[in-house]
């Protein structure tokens, strides 16, 4: 009577074990990697849209590195201020073009993604920018508020990969 008790309790554990393990690996597979890009991934500057090139300038932000394109999407945050910019680059950090300047409402989804691309930069450009001719994002500004002012409005966004 004890080994059938036993082995039943065995014979569910197991069962529970496995059925634990299968969801586990389903939600794994099915789950969405997030990669956010902080704050401190950026440069104060521009990529120019011809040669794709740093350009200095103290109107908008650029992504220091080239991050992989597959899986690239970006969203902008409910109450953001900035629009963004996409630069591609091929094998050799080979430039070769840039998407349209996309709104704080728009999406960018992977399915966009040029077909040679294999790395992207981002600029952002503050609205703010646009109508306030004296604005200028500042070198202590940026690391200084990078959790409150930049945060807030220039990295409102974040890239899923």
């Amino acid at each position: 009577m004890k080994n059938k008790k036993l082995k039943r309790i065995l014979e569910v554990s197991l069962l529970v074990l496995l059925l634990g393990a299968v969801a586990f690996t389903v939600v794994k597979l099915t789950t969405t990697k997030t990669k956010t890009v902080s704050s401190f991934g950026y440069a104060i500057g521009e990529i120019d849209e011809s040669t794709g090139q740093y350009v200095e300038s103290d109107k908008a932000i650029y992504m220091n590195e080239p991050i992989e394109c597959v899986g690239l999407n970006v969203v902008p945050e409910f109450e953001s201020n900035v629009e963004y910019r996409i630069f591609w680059y091929g094998v050799g950090d080979r430039y070769f073009g840039c998407t349209k300047r996309y709104s704080n409402t728009e999406t960018f989804s992977s399915a966009d993604v040029p077909e040679m691309a294999k790395y992207a930069r981002v600029v952002v450009y503050p609205l703010e920018a646009e109508t306030d001719s004296d604005f200028k994002i500042r070198f202590y500004e940026k690391t200084a508020y990078a959790n409150e002012y930049v945060q807030r409005y220039y990295w409102h966004f974040h890239i899923v990969i």
